[in-house]
């Protein structure tokens, strides 16, 4: 990365970051273009570059003769700015609620994704989620903190993949694909769950049976326990007024 586009994406960061926060609210102009470029030390083209970053994330609006103008990121956002929103929110009681959503809507995406894999799986669609909770039951073994969540996620993957549905797809996408950043960039955040492994061998089992109730509830019970302990952790870290990608989690049964 050359330097004039690492300058940029600091910019853009720091824009952000003060977007998110509220230091810069929905429909206020930021300075002049020659102002603000002065301002981080750089040139327009450089400057413009971070702005075209921000519009891309619906943050700012430009318009000819008007500058740029603060968007209302909670109107117009995506769950593209969920992570560094985590970041940076002020208010905690609104952070903790947009979490505890995206936890309930992952729960919604597995229950429907079980009910279209019990519905349409074929034998090799099941023979691949078996193999990845073999490969997920071997990282466990290993202790591996990284490999086993990105195990999880690789099961996941090949659950949505079973349902053959692209609409399934394109839902569970969206959601999971914020999990995997959030966990990636939060891995403390991640709570390892002891009876996961047993949930997965039940309702792979359950899914060879195509037996949807079964598969569904098995589901819906591991996710509500699940999400109901993350919630005490996420809640607790909330309180701190920051996110920290390096401060322990205080509650989850670790595997290393």
């Amino acid at each position: 990365m050359n330097a004039r586009i690492s300058l940029a994406q600091r910019i853009y960061e720091t824009l952000r970051a003060e977007i998110l926060s509220d230091a810069l609210v929905a429909g206020e102009r930021l300075p002049a273009e020659r102002e603000l470029a002065a301002s981080f030390d750089t040139n327009r083209n450089t400057l413009r570059e971070a702005i075209r970053m921000l519009e891309a994330d619906d943050l700012v609006s430009v318009r000819q003769g008007q500058g740029v103008t603060v968007c209302d990121f909670r109107l117009g956002g995506s769950l593209r700015i969920l992570a560094p929103y985590l970041v940076h929110a002020a208010n905690d009681q609104e952070r903790s609620r947009v979490l505890e959503d995206l936890l309930r809507a992952r729960a919604q995406v597995m229950e429907t994704a079980m009910v279209r894999a019990a519905e349409r799986a074929t034998d090799a669609d099941l023979d691949l989620l078996e193999s990845r909770v073999r490969v997920f039951l071997a990282q466990v073994e290993a202790r591996d903190r990284e490999q086993i969540w990105q195990a999880e996620l690789a099961w996941i993957d090949a659950l949505v993949g079973a349902g053959h549905s692209l609409g399934m797809r394109w839902s569970a996408n969206a959601v999971l694909n914020v999990y995997r950043e959030l966990t990636a960039s939060f891995p403390n955040l991640w709570v390892f769950q002891s009876n996961f492994s047993t949930y997965l061998n039940q309702v792979t089992a359950a899914l060879r049976a195509r037996n949807t109730a079964d598969a569904v509830g098995l589901t819906r019970r591991f996710y509500e326990e699940s999400d109901t302990h993350l919630m005490v952790t996420l809640r607790q870290i909330v309180a701190a007024a920051r996110l920290d990608p390096t401060e322990p989690h205080p509650h989850g049964d670790d595997p290393t």
